[in-house]
Formats: C-alpha cells, structure tokens, sequence
C-alpha cells in the first residue's frame, strides 16, 4: 500500500519500448531498462535482483516512457561514470542532459526540455505560468506557486520539468518542489525551483 509502490506499478504500464522484464518484490515484473531507477533501485527485496548489461539507447527510451510517457526514437551517444551508469545524454553531438545518480531520474537542460516538449501533446509534461512570471523565470530565478496557470496532473515532486508560458514558448527547466495538487494551496511557496532559464 505504499504510495511508491503504486505509483511506480502504474507508471510502469507506460513502458512499451521492452518486454524484458524481471520480476521484484513487491513491485511485480519490472522491466531491466529500469531496475536502477527509483524506487526499484532503492528497494530492500528479500530476494537478489540481477544486474544485467542493458543497451544504453534501450535504456534511456525505457526511462523517458516511465517519467514522461513519451516515445523516443532517436539514437543518442552517451558519456558514462566509472561505475559504468549513464552520466551525460548527447543528441546530434550537443548534450541534452544527465542521469543523476541517486536516482537514475533525467535531469534536462534547455534542450532535453525541448525534447520533451516536442515529443508530449499540450498540457503533458508541463508547467504554465502566467505572463508576469516570464522574465525573472527566463532569467533563472524560482516559479512561485502564485504564478502557476496550469500544470500536468501526472508529473511528482522531485521530477525535472519544463515551464512554459501561455502561448507553450520554453520559458525554463527546473525541479518541481510540491506536488501538482499542493501547487494551488499555497502562494508564496516555490513550486519549481528553476535549474536553466532560456536567458541565463
């Protein structure tokens, strides 16, 4: 009954680029692209899971489908650690972010978030602010939950997103701090604290 635990089961149904999974406890059968991440990663299981070689493009497009739900199709280069992770993401030889490494999570710059942007219909994936924001959001500073027009129900603290503006321009990237529900009940609370603005 744990709400990790839930979430993650339902997340998980959006992984369709795999079916090669291994079964975890008390998660189920979880796909292998995806064991390092959290929580299945950071979960005490009575039984061993197995490490497996994954192919790097098999995995970043498994972890992209679990946190947006979006497909990827693209083929990407990667930098690694030397524990052998995934450390940066390179498309097209510009890096579009990093896999932080508590988590396994994606964490975008300007251009993973147009990524993302790109590949989710309008409002998915998002955080719309209002037209008074967009400056000093552009220029880095944080997004205050009384700026907040609209965002996706689906995206959980601790997640990077990008923030838009009204008209769905890129205004920033940054880490959301409430949950979208506890977004509307305050005002002066940060609600993202911004990462990279398209300005700075």
């Amino acid at each position: 009954m744990r709400p990790e635990v839930r979430r993650a089961r339902r997340l998980m149904r959006r992984i369709r680029s795999t079916k090669s999974r291994i079964y975890v406890d008390p998660f189920g059968p979880v796909p292998i692209e995806i064991l390092k991440v959290y929580p299945f990663g950071q979960f005490v299981s009575p039984r061993e899971t197995p490490r497996l070689e994954v192919d790097p493009n098999s995995l970043f497009r498994a972890l992209m489908e679990y946190l947006y739900d979006v497909r990827i199709r693209e083929r990407f280069e990667f930098t690694f650690s030397k524990e052998g992770n995934i450390k940066d993401v390179i498309l097209n030889g510009e890096r579009i972010g990093s896999i932080r490494a508590k988590d396994h999570f994606f964490v975008p710059n300007i251009r993973g978030a147009r990524l993302i942007l790109e590949k989710s219909e309008y409002p998915r994936n998002r955080v719309i602010i209002k037209k008074e924001a967009e400056d000093f959001v552009s220029r880095g500073k944080s997004v205050f939950c009384k700026f907040v027009l609209d965002l996706d129900s689906e995206l959980r603290p601790m997640q990077y997103v990008p923030v838009v503006n009204e008209e769905d321009e890129l205004i920033a990237v940054g880490k959301l701090i409430l949950s979208p529900r506890e977004v509307f009940d305050f005002e002066r609370h940060v609600a993202v604290r911004v990462k990279r603005g398209v300005m700075n």
